[in-house]
């Protein structure tokens, strides 16, 4: 556990300084009592830093998995202003110590994606529709499955299917927040149209039949069959 000082906090990440300089300074107490200031850069800023704004261009063109760097940053200022020091633990000691991955897509694009990326990463970080959709990825020639690991260098193809569904198993195998944040998503909104469809489904039969809807006891059916909430039923009724 770090113990934070705000008092010595410096932010030149919302405003960067005249020079280009960008950098999250934080002073923070170690386990011998002593503080230590920590200087948070990634590895563009810190190439500004240390040659100037014209190391900015090293980086042009590169395209990231939905600002993984720049949600990592923002959750260490979060920690540091509301005081949340095993927060700010976890951000310190998170995977942006690894070394990030780089891969090209068939057009040539650069990606930079996180550390242990898979395909259905890389496929979210191209758009929420293709991840949507990935049934795997070509790698140099040959096809593999949506859980395969990335290497920097390789080129990259991702394989779509309009059959495919995000499933709540693929939160197993994404590595970025970005492309989790994608699958809850879209596996919220295929629940809630199950869900819808199950219910209307349920309510025709029962109109058909002549059966009047009681709400009540339908929902007290639902317990009996098993299911805290009829949202589930429905929904596997619907699926």
């Amino acid at each position: 556990k770090y113990e934070s000082n705000l008092k010595r906090l410096r932010d030149w990440l919302t405003v960067p300084k005249s020079n280009g300089y960008e950098s999250l300074h934080i002073t923070v107490k170690g386990p011998e009592e002593k503080w230590v200031e920590v200087q948070i850069r990634t590895e563009r800023m810190d190439e500004v830093a240390e040659h100037g704004l014209a190391a900015h261009w090293r980086y042009k063109g590169v395209k990231s998995s939905g600002g993984t760097v720049d949600s990592w940053l923002a959750d260490i200022r979060s920690a540091l202003e509301t005081g949340n020091d095993h927060l700010l633990t976890q951000s310190l000691t998170s995977d942006l110590k690894h070394k990030e991955v780089y891969v090209f897509s068939p057009k040539g694009d650069l990606y930079r994606l996180p550390p242990h990326s898979t395909v259905l990463d890389f496929a979210y970080t191209i758009h929420s529709g293709v991840g949507n959709r990935c049934v795997g990825g070509r790698i140099e020639g040959k096809n593999y499955p949506i859980r395969q690991e990335l290497e920097s260098g390789q080129t990259v193809e991702i394989l779509t299917s309009t059959n495919q569904v995000p499933k709540t198993e693929w939160l197993n195998i994404a590595q970025s927040n970005h492309a989790r944040a994608k699958i809850r998503a879209a596996v919220r909104e295929l629940s809630a149209a199950d869900s819808a469809l199950g219910k209307e489904v349920l309510e025709r039969k029962m109109k058909n039949r002549k059966l009047d809807w009681d709400e009540s006891l339908i929902n007290q059916l639902i317990k009996k069959m098993g299911y805290k909430e009829s949202f589930d039923f429905f929904r596997d009724l619907g699926n």
